[in-house]
């Protein structure tokens, strides 16, 4: 501070002062105040107000009369507590505002704190974004790529119907270059004459209705810049963004596949004739081969009775006339032995005639029915075979048609011709069993398996005999199997469904024995 300033502060402070110990009134106490915020204001410390107050009290008290020391001390030291009071209010204010700036202070440090750690999150969502931006950006060059090398053509529209964007394929499929549809109405894809459902289709989509055409691929046609018209396959996406709706179309050409179909649909017409036509044929050869067998058995009794009546009549007339031979033939011995030879020859030609009629058409087969003709067939052949036969029946005859005992005669026939011919079997059994609904035949040996159809010893008679077992029941609806074990011999397995009425009868036949 400046001498002459200090010195104009001393004299108004010792005017102050004398004046305030010389009366004691507020007034100059007051202005002991002032003088302290002017001693702040110039800067003046607490120490400088004690030299201010010390300097100018020796000066005021060298002025006052000697017997009121006491009193001057008083007044001095209530003077210097006054002017030092602006001191201790600038101290508290000093002080105040230095808790509210720590507290400030700590603050703004829990906001930095806040801030940093709102930095740190910031950084990281900057990151993240930066990364998803980065694979957005690699997902969005893998979508274009994927979308430009995909075979079928797409197509983007917005909800008034403008292309907004399609692939290479699609200008390819489409004949246009895409700078010549973007932006365009998708009509120029369109034929004239399904313009308006397109258009329609696209509104009703738009507003939420009308979602088959979202649900599945649809067939229609597309129309190329030369003005061709081709059949396409559509299927149809939306989404929606902020800009508004979209459709994508996925669309196929399939010229081809129509033009397979087409041939398909033609090619199957075709083989439903030829197969119409072979159903035909297969059913004039089966009514042929009825026909045949029919023929068959009708020419076998025919020839059977012409053996058995004609021939065999007339061989047992030259044996009559032989036997009166040698009654006269007396006295010629070796005329004689020849009649006996004659004689005997004769009868083995009758035997085998006999023999040969029976095998042809046995007449018990018409008179007494299958199941007699068939027990007398298994008692010769045992007798001329050596092999056992058994015949086991359970079925009453009555309820077979002609023609089906005849099947069955002629199944059991060939099957022991086989067991003899082929199987180097001991036994056959024959088991004859009535079902409800039908009867079945089982022949069983004990002989070596049979092979396959195609293999029976490479002879063809094995072969057709073997099938025309198959034809024969296939003729009367039946079923016809056989089951061939190693070194457990053979089993052929018929059955011969009956008629509705005779399967009645039969169950009502049955159901009266068990009631008695």
């Amino acid at each position: 501070m400046k001498p002459r300033s200090w010195q104009t502060l001393v004299a108004r402070y010792r005017a102050a002062l004398g004046t305030y110990v010389a009366h004691e009134d507020e007034h100059s106490l007051e202005r002991a105040y002032e003088l302290g915020r002017t001693a702040l204001n110039l800067g003046l410390g607490v120490i400088d107000m004690a030299r201010l107050h010390q300097e100018a009290a020796r000066l005021v008290a060298g002025t006052l009369p000697g017997g009121a020391a006491a009193r001057w001390m008083k007044g001095f030291d209530a003077f210097l507590m006054e002017s030092l009071s602006a001191f201790e209010v600038a101290h508290r204010g000093f002080r105040d505002a230095c808790d509210r700036l720590s507290r400030l202070n700590e603050t703004l440090a829990q906001r930095n704190r806040d801030l940093a750690a709102s930095n740190e999150r910031l950084e990281q969502e900057v990151g993240h974004r930066k990364n998803a931006q980065r694979a957005l950006a690699e997902s969005e060059l893998k979508f274009r790529s994927v979308i430009e090398t995909a075979q079928d053509g797409i197509v983007t529209v917005d909800e008034r119907g403008r292309v907004v964007a399609l692939n290479r394929s699609a200008e390819e499929m489409f004949g246009y270059k895409r700078e010549e549809l973007i932006g365009r109405s998708v009509k120029r894809l369109i034929p004239r004459s399904l313009r308006d459902a397109a258009e329609l289709a696209l509104k009703c989509a738009a507003r939420g209705g009308e979602r088959r055409w979202l649900d599945r691929p649809l067939e229609s046609v597309g129309l190329r810049r030369d003005g061709l018209e081709f059949s396409i396959e559509v299927t149809l996406a939306t989404w929606r963004t902020r800009a508004g709706l979209y459709f994508t179309g996925v669309v196929r050409d399939i010229r081809q596949r129509k033009q397979a179909e087409m041939e398909l649909r033609e090619s199957r017409a075709h083989y439903i004739k030829l197969f119409q036509e072979a159903r035909a044929m297969e059913e004039d050869l089966r009514q042929l081969s009825n026909k045949i067998l029919t023929a068959q058995e009708e020419e076998r009794k025919h020839i059977s009775r012409e053996l058995h009546d004609e021939i065999g009549q007339t061989l047992t007339a030259a044996n009559v006339s032989i036997a009166l031979l040698r009654a006269h033939a007396d006295g010629d011995v070796r005329f004689k032995k020849k009649v006996a030879d004659a004689q005997r020859l004769l009868e083995q030609s009758m035997n085998m005639v006999h023999q040969f009629a029976r095998e042809l058409r046995p007449s018990m087969l018409d008179h007494l029915g299958p199941y007699a003709a068939l027990r007398n067939y298994v008692k010769t052949f045992t007798e001329r075979t050596g092999i056992k036969a058994e015949l086991e029946s359970t079925v009453n005859t009555d309820a077979l048609s002609v023609q089906q005992g005849t099947v069955l005669y002629r199944v059991a026939q060939e099957s022991l011709t086989n067991v003899f011919k082929h199987a180097r079997a001991t036994r056959v059994k024959i088991i004859l069993r009535q079902l409800p609904r039908a009867v079945c035949m089982e022949i069983a040996d004990n002989g070596r398996a049979s092979p396959p159809p195609g293999q029976l010893n490479g002879t063809a008679r094995g072969r057709l005999g073997l099938l025309g077992m198959q034809e024969r029941v296939r003729l009367v609806n039946g079923e016809f199997a056989i089951e061939s074990v190693p070194r457990r011999g053979t089993t052929v397995r018929v059955q011969i469904p009956l008629s509705p009425a005779r399967a009645g009868e039969r169950t009502r036949e049955s159901a009266g024995s068990n009631s008695n």
